[in-house]
């Protein structure tokens, strides 16, 4: 796998009656769905979103910085891999899919950060069959 080869569709539609963009990965040489069972959705609350709850001019440097990171710890070497990444009401939503949540976990604690910790909160849910990547760009 090389994420260099690989394409971001960009989704845009609506939730709830507000925008929501969504940037879906397209994995150039496809990928063993079956290697990554474990779904890892990290939710990031923005601290001053635009009025339509997209990233604002002051956010949106730092939610860049954040994800470049993250797919230089978790997905550069295959350990897991990023597939959507969606933002709505004043929220960007990494989804990230592994099979060993607690070597990611292991990755991000050691990943640089800014003086403050990064305030992200992450959900684990067995994803086999990736059905909620698929849920997300259907409904777009």
């Amino acid at each position: 796998m090389n994420a260099d080869e690989d394409k971001w569709d960009l989704l845009r539609g609506t939730y709830e009656d507000n925008p929501v963009m969504i940037r879906a990965r397209q994995f150039a040489g496809g990928i063993d769905r079956a290697a990554y069972p474990i779904r890892l959705n990290v939710f990031w609350r923005m601290t001053a979103p635009d009025e339509n709850g997209l990233a604002s001019s002051a956010d949106a440097p730092i939610l860049r910085a954040f994800e470049e990171r993250l797919v230089q710890a978790v997905d550069h070497d295959g350990q897991s891999v990023l597939s959507v990444v969606i933002t709505c009401n004043g929220q960007r939503e990494y989804v990230l899919h592994t099979a060993d949540a607690s070597e990611f976990l292991r990755r991000l604690t050691e990943m640089p950060q800014e003086e403050d910790p990064y305030p992200i909160e992450i959900h684990k849910t067995d994803d086999p069959d990736w059905d909620y990547d698929q849920a997300v760009t259907e409904t777009t």
